[in-house]
This record gives structure tokens, C-alpha cells and sequence, in this order.
């Protein structure tokens, strides 16, 4: 590994929960990196729940801030850093807004580096009126960042044009292959983990993603009702989320609910993609979506909904079929021509080794323990073109 400059030996990562998204799963993959480098690692939870608790290594700190919420969470936040006192800091998702509300307080006692995981102008187009103010505090604060992370090219040109004055501090980095015990440099074929998996007669499309409104499964229910008169498939939804009762509702009045499972959340979705037909994601916005980055790693057929960072991670089309969100009869279309296709995309190694996740260890490092983060050699990267 390249020696860094300046190395310290303590980092905090600050995160909502671990719950089981793909923010929370890289954060997760981060801190252990961190920590097999040798590096005390604090994982500081805004509430100590969700189902990555189990996977955290015995070496890493948790630590519970027990906020009612997130944003809420800025005096127990102090209150750790004036105990723990962390050279650094790394925030993703609603935890950035305290982490920055701390650094304004900290200065440069604290080096303090954001990731924003989805698309905040999205966010700020589609979300609640409590999701337009949190991106409008987001924006005012970001200037206070050290070094911001956008997770796509898409990512970093929206925070460019949301917070002008701090474009100097803007990385980009990629999200990294992410599955505890399979790395995109050495993936072993693992054994089928659903009954349907088993059963070669019948494809099988595959949905990895939160059970929330911005993922859209309203769309892909209604796509796969339609494709799945041609084909006779079957889908399976991993996750969970607060519309998993309207979404079983919604395939039973579809009369497919024979044809769709809901088996909830899984660590290790590569082990349900390696033996799926295809995968479909049908989000409304998107940061650069880990499960499409799995997706492409286990080589699976890909149809996205053309969002985000989804239209970089496929090549603009070439490693997968992107339709417009929210359309289900684009999607029921390429969901269809994809599963009677005989035919494969080969993805190039050099495509698959920039999701590699020791160079996204390396590359956070960078920024976080280098004090001139803003202008330093990581600065030059605001792009995620593909090679």
C-alpha cells in the first residue's frame, strides 16, 4: 500500500444507523479498512440500531449517541468529541449536517469529511418540505467541509452548483464492491440462498433496495406484471422499509403476488445476483447505487432507471438498459428483451477495479489524514469518468 502523509492513529465515522442501505454497508466496509490498517476507529451511530450491528469487528468502537433523530443529535455529538476528542471525522447521509454543525464549532481541531451518498438536487425536487429544508442547511454548511465526497460525476456537478464556495474541497469517489467476504477481486460463485434460485425452469429478476418511495417499486411492480405475462418469471425484492404492507397490497391487486417475494433485508445480496436472471432497479433518483455496482461485479443483466450516478455505473447504457424513471412500460419492455436475451455484456477488469474497495479505503484516507485536504494532490479527482 502507498505510504500517506501525515498518518493518525484515531478516525470517527458518524452514521445515522446500520440499517441496512448501501451508504450505511460502505461506511461499515470503510471502517474496518480503516482498522486493519492499524487505525483506532470510532463508528459513531446517531441510534445504535439496524441490521449491521452484527457485522461490526470486535475492534472497532461503537459508539451510541441515542438521538431521537439524526439532526437532533449535535449536543451528544459534542459531548463525544470533547471526551474521544478524534482527529477526524467522516459523515455520510443526515449525519452530515451535525458533523458540519461540530467542525463550525471545532475548527481545525477536527478535520471533517462529508459523503453525500444520493443526488441532493433530486432530494430537493422530489423529497418531503423536511427533506428541502435539510438539503437547503446541507448547502449552507458544506463550505465549512475540509474535503467533500460526491460518490459520482453526477453527484459532484450538483454539489457544485448547490454550494458554489466550496467546489474547491470537492472529491469524487467511487462507492466500492461491497459484499462482507466477497471483494470484486476475488468473488466465488456462492451457493443459491432463495427456493425460486433452485428452480432453473422459471427466470428470476432480481430488486435489491429500501422499501421507501424514491426507490420506486411501484413502477417495477407494475413492468414485471406486465413482462411477466410473456415469460413467466418471478421477482424478488430485497429489503425492507415503511411500504412493504402497500407493496404486497399493490402485488396482489397486479394478481402476481404468487410471482413476488418479499424476503426483507440481506448483508449479501452478490449471493442471491449470481444466480438471478436479471436485475432491475427503478429508483427515481440515485447517488451512484451500490446494488448496481454489485450487479455488475456478480455479471448480471442490468436494466436501471435512468438516474444519477446508475447512468455512469452502466456506461450510459452499455453494460445494462436504461429506461426513464417512472416509466413501466419502458421498463416492462427491456425487462422482457433482457430475459430472452441468450446474450451477455462483458465487463472490462478495468471497469470492475474501480470499485475496488482497498482503493476506496485509500482514497478516504487521503483526505482525511491530510490537513490541506482542500487543495491537496486528491483535490484534482472530481470526476468518475469511466476508462
Amino acid at each position: 500500500m502507498t505510504a500517506l502523509p501525515h498518518p493518525i492513529d484515531r478516525i470517527a465515522l458518524f452514521v445515522p444507523s446500520l440499517a441496512g442501505g448501501g451508504a450505511e454497508r460502505v461506511m461499515l466496509a470503510l471502517a474496518a479498512g480503516f482498522a486493519e490498517r492499524g487505525i483506532q476507529v470510532d463508528l459513531v451511530l446517531a441510534k445504535r440500531v439496524g441490521a449491521l450491528l452484527r457485522r461490526v469487528p470486535p475492534e472497532i468502537r461503537v459508539i451510541d449517541l441515542q438521538a431521537r433523530r439524526t439532526v437532533l443529535s449535535l449536543p451528544a455529538l459534542l459531548r463525544y468529541l470533547s471526551r474521544r476528542r478524534p482527529p477526524a471525522l467522516l459523515a455520510t447521509m443526515n449525519a452530515n449536517i451535525p458533523a458540519l454543525l461540530a467542525k463550525k464549532i471545532y475548527g481545525k481541531r477536527l478535520l471533517t469529511v462529508v459523503r453525500c451518498e444520493t443526488s441532493p438536487v433530486a432530494e430537493r425536487s422530489h423529497g418531503t418540505f423536511r427533506t428541502k429544508l435539510l438539503t437547503a442547511a446541507f448547502a449552507r454548511l458544506l463550505p465549512a467541509a475540509d474535503a467533500i465526497v460526491g460518490v459520482s460525476s453526477v453527484s459532484v456537478d450538483e454539489l457544485k452548483r448547490l454550494a458554489p464556495a466550496a467546489a474547491s474541497r470537492l472529491h469524487c469517489i467511487r462507492n466500492p464492491f461491497v459484499d462482507f467476504g466477497c471483494h470484486a477481486d476475488g468473488c466465488t460463485k456462492p451457493p443459491a440462498v432463495h427456493p425460486w434460485l433452485n428452480d432453473t425452469s422459471r427466470p428470476v429478476v432480481l430488486s435489491v433496495g429500501r422499501l421507501e418511495k424514491e426507490k420506486d417499486h411501484t413502477t417495477l411492480l407494475k413492468a414485471f406484471a406486465r413482462a411477466s405475462r410473456s415469460c413467466n418469471a418471478r421477482l424478488i425484492v430485497l429489503g425492507e422499509g415503511s411500504r412493504r404492507a402497500a407493496l404486497e397490497k399493490l402485488a396482489q391487486d397486479l394478481d402476481i403476488a404468487d410471482r413476488v417475494d418479499f424476503p426483507g433485508f440481506s448483508p449479501k445480496p452478490h449471493m442471491f445476483m449470481s444466480r438471478s436472471n436479471l436485475v432491475v432497479l427503478s429508483s427515481i433518483y440515485e447517488g451512484a447505487p451500490l446494488a448496481l455496482i454489485e450487479a455488475l461485479v456478480s455479471g448480471c443483466r442490468i436494466v436501471s432507471t435512468n438516474v444519477g450516478g446508475a447512468r455512469e455505473i452502466l456506461g450510459y447504457g452499455k453494460y445494462g438498459a436504461l429506461v426513464p424513471p417512472g416509466d413501466w412500460k419502458s421498463m416492462s419492455a427491456e425487462i422482457l428483451r433482457a430475459l430472452q436475451s441468450k446474450k451477455k455484456n462483458a465487463i472490462p477488469e478495468s471497469i470492475l477495479h474501480q470499485y475496488s474497495l482497498s482503493s476506496a479505503i485509500n482514497s478516504h484516507l487521503e483526505l482525511l489524514v491530510t490537513r490541506d485536504g482542500a487543495v491537496g494532490r486528491a483535490a484534482e479527482r472530481t470526476t468518475c469518468t469511466q476508462t
